[in-house]
């Protein structure tokens, strides 16, 4: 199972168009729906009736866990870009401190 796949999956459900959910995604339709077919191959069976788009029982069953695995993939980047800002504002002030030293000090980077 791949993250892309969960995240389709997880559009399709909000959506129910797979037009809107592949740009939604930022994918091609044709990618969407090879995305959900090798989705709904990995866990034995349907997760959207196709006329009307419409979940099966599986899918009912598995969405919340798979929009579970969005959204925590969704905090942990948000957690590590706000990680990466904030050591981005404090290298500069490390680099300055260590600057004015003796000159065998290391500069952090």
């Amino acid at each position: 199972m791949e993250i892309y796949q969960c995240r389709y999956f997880v559009a399709l459900c909000r959506t129910l168009n797979f037009t809107r959910a592949a740009k939604q995604c930022r994918v091609s339709q044709p990618s969407l729906s090879n995305g959900i077919r090798a989705l709904e191959r990995e866990l034995g069976g349907p997760l959207f009736e196709r006329s009307p788009i419409a979940l099966t029982p599986l899918g009912r069953r598995l969405r919340p866990h798979l929009e579970a695995v969005v959204s925590g993939i969704e905090r942990v980047r948000k957690s590590a870009r706000g990680f990466q800002r904030q050591r981005a504002r404090q290298r500069p002030a490390e680099i300055r401190s260590r600057a004015g030293g003796e000159g065998n000090e290391q500069i952090m980077l």
